[in-house]
Order: structure tokens, then sequence, then C-alpha cells
């Protein structure tokens, strides 16, 4: 019956009641500072693959950092996060080169609550949103691993929104594109590791959601596939985490360029 009243609320209304707070309080004590996360990402079936490399600078401070093998040219996202509301509250984009260089792109700040000012290239625009509990899909869910590792009973259903440039229109806005719900499943051996299983689906994701599981023990996002591409060239999404490794700032720093062709 739960599930059928779930289904109802889906495609019948489209929305899901999201969380007025964090279901649970930032510890930094739960931040695996100075660790790379190496995920490779693709279609459900393998096709389409890329690598994207995850960096925890800090306690509140995360780098997202894409590149193709063969390629003189990588993207980097930092990623600045409210101990508060465990939401992103500054985007910084930026393209990264083989010869170390790097040039910024865009940068997205929240000013207040529900308030966001984006900057792509030469042009500023400002807009509100209504979305107390958000997390980016087109940061490959980044935040949602952040956030995840601080949630008080992780067997609960999380619910937030799903923020992101709508790369459909030009220039692309800022965008509310729909409410999700992440629900656990059960624990299961997932990638040689004890995990814990979740579906994950809503007008968010445009009711083509899938499944996500995280390490029980690292609570590292350790897989997701979802049938909702998030970005051009894809039918369908999924990450799979490779590597994980401790290093410092420098190293990273290396790391990105090391992975770039000149």
């Amino acid at each position: 019956m739960r599930n059928l009243l779930i289904l109802l609320l889906l495609f019948s209304t489209g929305t899901i009641a999201t969380a007025e707070h964090f279901p649970g309080k930032f510890e930094e004590k739960r931040v695996p500072q100075n660790t790379l996360l190496q995920y490779k990402k693709s279609n459900i079936d393998g096709s389409h693959e890329s690598q994207i490399a995850l960096y925890y600078h800090d306690a509140l401070n995360i780098e997202a950092f894409k590149w193709t093998p063969g390629n003189a040219r990588g993207t980097s996202v930092n990623a600045t996060i409210s101990a508060k509301t465990l939401n992103v509250i500054e985007f910084s984009a930026a393209s990264v080169m083989a010869d170390g260089s790097i040039i910024p792109r865009a940068q997205l700040r929240e000013t207040s609550p529900t308030r966001f000012s984006v900057q792509l290239g030469e042009q500023n625009t400002e807009t509100t949103l209504n979305a107390t509990l958000w997390h980016s899909y087109d940061f490959d869910f980044a935040s949602l691993g952040f956030a995840y590792r601080h949630l008080s009973d992780p067997r609960a259903d999380f619910n937030f929104s799903i923020l992101d440039l709508d790369m459909n229109k030009s220039p692309p806005p800022f965008i509310k594109f729909g409410d999700v719900v992440m629900r656990f499943e059960n624990n299961e051996v997932k990638l040689g590791k004890n995990a814990a299983h979740y579906t994950i689906n809503g007008y968010g994701l445009d009711n083509r959601g899938g499944n996500i599981w995280f390490d029980s023990q690292s609570k590292h996002l350790l897989l997701f596939e979802i049938e909702k591409p998030d970005e051009r060239g894809f039918t369908s999404n999924r990450l799979e985490l490779v590597k994980t490794a401790t290093m410092s700032a420098k190293q990273w720093q290396e790391f990105k360029v090391s992975r770039l062709t000149k």
C-alpha cells in the first residue's frame, strides 16, 4: 500500500513533500578530508565512458574533476557547503588545461536562503527558487554523497529538490527541476562492499530514476544507476567508485594535470 501511495504521488501530482530541515547534523569527523574518490561514468550499459575524480579538500569544500583520456582539457567544479543546511552555497566551474593553467567559466552563489546569483562569462543573473534541501544532478550527486554522511537515520526516506542549469535553453537558467525521494531498500554486497541500497525517483528526475548505493563503512557514494541522463551524449547515467586514495592538495593539483594530454 505504501509503494502504491508513493507512485500515485509521483505520477499524479509530480511532486514530493521535501523536508524543512536537513535530517541530521554536520560533524566534521565524518568528512574524509584530503581524500580522492575516483569514479567511472557511463551509460548504464557501460558505453560512453569517462572519468570523474572527487576530492575532499577540507571539512566543507569538495572539488570534482572530469576528463576524458587523450584530451588536453578537463573540467573542474569546486563546491563550498553550508554546515547548517548541507546545501552547496557556492559553485565555481573552470577549465583545467594540460599545461596547468585554469580558465574560470562560471560561478553560482547562494546570496540568501532560496536566492541565487549566477555568473556565466560576462552575464550575471539572479533567481529565487523554493528549495530548502537540494542537490545538483549535474554535479553527479557529489553533494548528496557529502550530505549522506551526516544523516541521523540512513533508513528513513530522504527528500530533496534537484536544482541545476537548464542546458536546453540559451543562456541556461538555474532552475528547480523538481523533488525526489531516496528510499532505503536493504543492505547488500555491491562491488565487493557491504552497501546500503536505495531507490531514488521523482519529478526532479523526470520519474526516470533508479538505484543508488553507499558504502556502509566509509559512507562513500559507491554506485548509482539512473535512467535519466545528465548531459548530452548519454542515454542514461551510471557512476561507479573505482578507487580511493589519500593525497595532499599539491598532489591533487598534480593529479589533475597528469590526466590530461599535452
